[in-house]
Formats: structure tokens, C-alpha cells, sequence
């Protein structure tokens, strides 16, 4: 690919090494501060005051218009925190309006908040609702400033208030990164994103941690291109369909074009809108041809270890401010052992899985974040979420892993399965512990599989019973069965919104080999493995009655112990269509369903027996075989016999152990 590339969609509002655009609010002098700047070369400073709100404030020049998450960011330092007042009264704010004298008010710190002082990177949205208001601001937001309420008393030495660089966007982008150039890291982004020259305020580091804020962008989408053109001195222009959220000094891959000599991988020299950019052309001359083929893509190869990340809080900002997002799915992105804590409630932090790039998170901890977005091609191994949101899997795989009292709302979900794809090896060794909320572990919507495994699976503090806020495990299906197999874990309750839920904890297998006198595997031979007596938990010989509705036989058969899609064998009934091997549909413990193949148009009498049956069918590749759970070790007994060529009725008996299940060999001899 290329050397990581760091970079970002902030947009400067004012560099604050110049007094220029600067107005002071209230009395008291504004300087440029050379002395104590935290960016570039310079800061502007206020002369100190008592008793008072005042501040300074710039002028952009033009409105600004900031969407919804972006936040408006600017760098401020009061040499006395001690002096403010508290963040509620409005220690620290941030303030945007139409002129010098109009202007909205966020407070966003105070004494309570910055008690060891220094430089602070602030966001606020204007989106959240304002603290004050001075005047009435009108049209859009030119003016960007900062406020301080200082108390009554305390020293009025030099100048305590800096506010430096002002800017508003939200993105940290990480792109490109190789084996041969390095990987894409945190350290490398800090050591960028943190520069005097930069102070992005998106990501620095303290003490061996790293705090962050806004969105931790991995990799960029991929975009298709709506035109072309190519410049005399070997610039290529690039406009593309949808908006390519690409910043000057991106790495990015375009393939695809008509025009061949655009279809390499450059550098971006600038960036003129959000749908145009231009890079490097070192192809042959393309002329300005329009061409609507082609992609643009930015993948990122990430790959860190034991790394500590605070998320900020930002209780003036929108609950998406705060991300780490993954995009463009030829990218890579691998966390080792990281640790991210939220600090806030009010944009705790969100993992997005944007497209479906290769995402491994092995050994991670994640405490007090909101909602994991993950895609088939996530892989999250030993790792632990905290008291975090909703985590929606699609089909990726969460092993050995924890979700540890989920902050979802009562009624819903820890992780949502909502994927056509049986969860057994994607699940599996994970554990769930509810917290103070009545909510449940897991939800399987309606697309889940109607037959599914669960491996290694626990739940714990769930409620027992089934269809509660808490059940462990939620079932969006309004009609049909579904069934979950437990193999190991926990046995867990569930609640429905109309589905039959057939839980099967523990299965075991049971199955049938035929071979001939060589060993040779035989294939079409018919099996036939049922009860062989009443000493075990299913049904042997059992006395029922039938009712006949259609082709649909209802059958009354009081503690059946079978469920859904098992097998029983019907003996004895008057009616020829009820006698046979059916596969059942449970009803209740007392009763069930099976298919007639025609209707008889009445119900059968006679003494009517029903047992059950373990393998029923013909082998495929000299095998057939069932899975279930057995509550205690089943005797069976049965045959296998093929017509065409002739081989001899072999009888088959055994147990089907509890614990162990079954397996049996029949060699077959040649009836020929």
C-alpha cells in the first residue's frame, strides 16, 4: 500500500496567531500570546479580571455551517482554575453568534472540571441546546469566541485566559500502512494528530494513555467516480458520484477508469469540495474525456497492541460525536489487548463497522461505550464489554468473549443475531451477565435461522422464567418454531413474540454406518432405529388417540417428552393414512402434529400405539445420523436393509448414552 497517512476534515476557523480577527468582550486588553500558545507560534491572551464574564471573540470572516455530529473545537487555558466558577454556572464557555455583540453560550467547563488547569480542547455542537444567550444572534454563525466567569476575588497578574487555534469537524483519518512502510498505530496518528504544528485535539497522549475525541476514522470508503479530466502539467481531477470524504495528503487507490492512464495509486494534492479532488497523474496523457467508471478507494492497514484510550467527555456534543469507525472493506484493522473507557455518558463512544473490512479484536476491554456496529468479516476474541450499548453481530464472529451487564433499555438486547447465518461457531464460549436493567442477552430476529446451536454459551442473572423483560434469550419470530440446540453452557430461557421456542440443551449424536465385508461404505441403505423399550426417556409402545383434520393428524399422547421435527412411529390406527414414520410438530407435552400424505376424511380408531424414533431415512456415503438431547440413556433397536443390489435385513441394537450418544457399524452381506 504506502507509509501511513494521518490527516483530518477539520476546517480552520481562526489559527489565533494574530490578534486581527480578534475582538476582547468586556474590558480588559487582548494580546497575541507568544509565551504559553499551545499551537504554532502564537495564542491570544486577556489582561485578568474580577467578578466578571469575559472573553474574546473572532470573527470567521463568512458564516460557517457545522452538521450534526461535527463540533465547533477550540484550545483554551485559564492560568487559575481555581478562580472560575463551577461548570454549571458557566466557568468555561463556548460561544458562536452573528456579531461581536450576539451570540449563543454552551458551557463546557469550570472549576469543578479542569482542577489542574492547562491547556483544554472544547467541543460543543450547536445542535445541543445553548446555556445563554446574549442579544439575538441572526443568520448563520460568523463569530466564535470564549468566555470565562471568574469569581470575586483572586489575583489579576498578566493575562490567565489563552484561547488558540478554532476549528470545527469531528474526523481523525487514518489511511494506507504496509508491512514494508509500517502499520497504521495510534502512537504514529498521536505523534501527527498532536504536533505543535497540528493540535488537532482529536488525540493525545498523557502519562502512557491516549484521550480521544470526535470520530477515529480507519480506512475510507470506497466511492465510484461520476467524471474525469487531466490538467497540462500531469494532474489528474477526479469528481466523484457521492462525497469521498477525502483530505489533502490521502493515499488513494483509483482503478476502474476508461481511461487507463488515471487507474494508479497517488497521493491527493488538494481538495476542492466534497466531490472533487485531484492527485498526481504520472500516466499517459487522458485529455478531459468524461468517464463515469472506475473507484476510489483509501483502505488503511492497521495494526496495534496494549493500548490504554480514554474517550473524552463532551456533554455538549451530539451521542455520535464520539467513534471509532472502519471503512473501505479492502481495509484491515487489528486490535491487540486494547483498553477504551468512556468518561462521559453523553457521547459515550460508538465502534462502527462501516463497510466490511477484516476486523480482529483479540484481548480487548471496552467499558461504558455505546453501540458496536460489526460485519461478517469481524472477528472479536477474549474480549470484554462493560456496561456498553448494543452490540449487533450480523455475522460476525464474538468467541470466548464477555458482555457484562449491557445498558440496553428493558425488552431488548445485549447482541442482536439478526443474520440468515446459525450461530454455532460464531458464539461460541461467550458469556452474558445482566445487569440492573430488565433486558435480555440475546435477540434473534427474523431473519435468524429457525434451527440454531448455541456452544458454550452462559447467561447469567437472567430471569428463569420464559416471555419477561429479562428471559435470557429473545425470539423475533411471530409464527413457526424455532429450535436452539445448548451444546454446553447454559440452558437458557427465552422469550417469544409469537414463534413455538424449542430449547435442546445438550444434544448428543447418534449414528449408522453400513459397509460391506471389505469395509467399503455403502450408501442407499434404509435405517430404521427406534425405542426398543419403556426404560428410557422417549416413547415406546405408548397408547394415543388421533384426530384427523385434513391432511393434519393431531395426536393426544400425555408426557411424549418429544419436540419439534422428531419422529414417531404410528402403529395400529384403522386408517392407513395414520400408520407410519411421520416427523412431528410439537404442540404441548400432551400433544402433537404430524403430516398425513392424503386425507382420510375421518379420524382413525383402534388401539393406537406411538413410539419414538431415533434415525429414520437411507445413508448417504454409508452414514445417517441424528443430534438431539437425551434427559437419561435411551435403549434403541432396529434394522438396515437394501433391495437393489440385495443385501440380508441387519439387525441394529444399542443404547443411545445421555452423555456420549450412539454409534453403530452394520456390516452388510450380499443377498445376491
Amino acid at each position: 500500500m504506502a507509509a501511513p497517512v494521518y490527516n483530518t476534515d477539520l476546517t480552520l476557523i481562526d489559527a489565533a496567531d494574530a490578534t486581527t480577527n480578534w475582538t476582547a468582550i468586556g474590558t480588559g486588553a487582548i494580546s497575541l500570546e507568544t509565551d504559553y500558545f499551545i499551537q504554532n507560534t502564537g495564542c491570544i491572551s486577556k489582561v485578568g479580571w474580577v467578578a466578571a464574564t469575559r472573553g474574546m471573540i473572532a470573527n470567521a470572516g463568512a458564516g460557517k455551517t457545522l452538521t450534526t455530529p461535527a463540533a465547533y473545537l477550540a484550545w483554551v487555558e485559564y492560568h487559575n482554575p481555581n478562580l472560575l466558577d463551577l461548570y454549571a454556572n458557566g466557568g468555561i464557555q463556548l460561544i458562536i453568534g452573528s456579531s461581536t455583540s450576539a451570540y449563543d453560550q454552551w458551557y463546557v467547563g469550570g472549576s469543578n472540571t479542569i482542577p489542574l488547569g492547562g491547556w483544554h480542547c472544547f467541543a460543543m455542537d450547536p445542535s445541543i441546546a445553548r446555556d445563554n444567550r446574549t442579544s439575538t444572534p441572526s443568520g448563520t454563525y460568523q463569530y466564535f469566541g470564549v468566555l470565562c466567569k471568574v469569581l470575586g476575588s483572586g489575583s489579576l497578574k498578566g493575562n490567565p485566559l489563552g484561547v488558540d487555534v478554532v476549528r470545527f469537524g469531528r474526523e481523525l483519518q487514518l489511511t494506507a500502512g504496509d508491512l514494508a512502510n509500517g502499520y497504521a498505530t495510534i502512537s504514529g496518528a498521536e505523534t501527527t494528530a498532536n504536533s505543535i504544528a497540528n493540535r488537532w485535539g482529536l488525540l493525545f497522549s498523557r502519562e502512557g494513555a491516549y484521550y480521544c475525541q470526535g470520530a477515529t476514522v480507519f480506512g475510507m470508503g470506497s466511492v465510484t467516480t461520476a467524471s474525469r479530466a487531466r490538467s497540462g502539467s500531469n494532474v489528474a481531477t477526479i469528481v466523484t458520484g457521492t462525497a469521498h470524504k477525502l483530505s489533502s495528503g490521502m493515499v488513494v487507490n483509483v482503478s476502474g477508469l476508461g481511461g487507463t492512464g488515471y487507474n494508479q495509486t497517488g497521493v491527493t494534492i488538494t481538495v476542492t469540495n466534497t466531490t472533487t479532488f485531484t492527485y498526481p497523474n504520472t500516466g499517459s496523457s487522458e485529455g478531459t474525456t468524461a468517464d463515469t467508471g472506475g473507484t476510489i478507494a483509501t483502505p488503511v492497514d492497521f495494526r496495534d497492541a496494549d493500548r490504554v484510550l480514554f474517550i473524552l467527555d463532551t456533554p455538549k456534543c451530539a451521542a455520535g460525536f464520539n467513534e471509532f469507525e472502519i471503512r473501505g472493506s479492502t481495509s484491515r484493522v487489528d486490535w491487540t489487548r486494547f483498553v477504551v473507557q468512556s468518561l462521559g455518558t453523553t457521547s459515550p463512544g460508538k465502534f462502527t463497522v462501516t463497510d466490511n473490512a477484516t476486523v480482529n479484536l483479540t484481548g480487548c476491554t471496552f467499558n461504558s461505550m455505546n453501540t458496536f456496529a460489526l460485519q461478517s468479516n469481524t472477528t472479536v476474541t477474549s474480549s470484554v464489554f462493560n456496561a456498553c450499548g448494543q452490540i449487533t453481530a450480523v455475522s460476525g464472529k464474538i468467541l470466548s468473549s464477555q458482555v457484562n451487564r449491557s445498558t440496553v433499555a428493558a425488552n431488548t438486547s445485549a447482541l442482536v443475531w439478526n443474520t440468515a447465518v446459525d450461530p454455532n461457531g460464531y458464539l461460541d464460549g461467550t458469556s452474558f451477565t445482566r445487569g440492573a436493567t430488565l433486558n435480555h442477552a440475546i435477540e434473534f430476529g427474523t431473519s435468524s435461522p429457525t434451527t440454531m446451536t448455541l456452544t458454550g454459551v452462559t447467561f447469567s442473572g437472567y430471569n428463569a422464567g420464559n416471555n419477561v423483560d429479562d428471559s435470557a434469550i429473545h425470539v423475533k419470530r411471530t409464527t413457526g418454531t424455532v429450535r436452539i440446540y445448548i451444546s454446553g453452557g447454559t440452558s437458557p430461557s427465552y422469550r417469544s413474540d409469537g414463534a413455538t421456542v424449542d430449547i435442546v440443551a445438550n444434544p448428543v449424536d447418534a449414528i449408522v454406518n453400513t459397509v460391506d465385508v471389505n469395509g467399503t461404505a455403502i450408501s442407499d441403505v434404509r435405517i430404521l432405529l427406534k425405542a426398543k423399550d419403556g426404560t428410557g426417556p422417549m416413547p415406546y409402545d405408548a397408547t394415543v388417540t388421533i384426530a384427523n383434520s385434513g391432511t393434519t393428524a393431531t395426536v393426544t399422547h400425555t408426557g411424549h417428552n418429544m419436540a419439534t421435527n422428531d419422529k414417531v412411529q404410528i402403529l395400529g390406527a384403522s386408517l392407513y393414512q395414520n400408520n407410519g414414520v411421520f416427523s412431528i410438530t410439537y404442540v404441548s407435552s400432551s400433544s402433537y402434529t404430524y403430516i398425513l400424505p392424503s386425507a382420510p376424511g375421518s379420524s382413525p380408531t383402534g388401539t393406537i400405539k406411538a413410539t419414538y424414533v431415533a434415525i429414520e431415512g437411507t445413508t448417504i456415503s454409508g452414514t445417517l445420523s441424528m443430534s438431539r438431547v437425551f434427559t437419561s440413556s435411551q435403549p434403541v433397536t432396529g434394522w438396515a436393509r437394501k433391495a437393489s443390489p440385495a443385501y440380508k435385513t441387519s439387525t441394529i441394537s444399542g443404547t443411545i448414552d445421555s452423555g456420549n450418544g450412539f454409534s453403530a457399524t452394520v456390516v452388510m452381506i450380499s443377498d445376491v
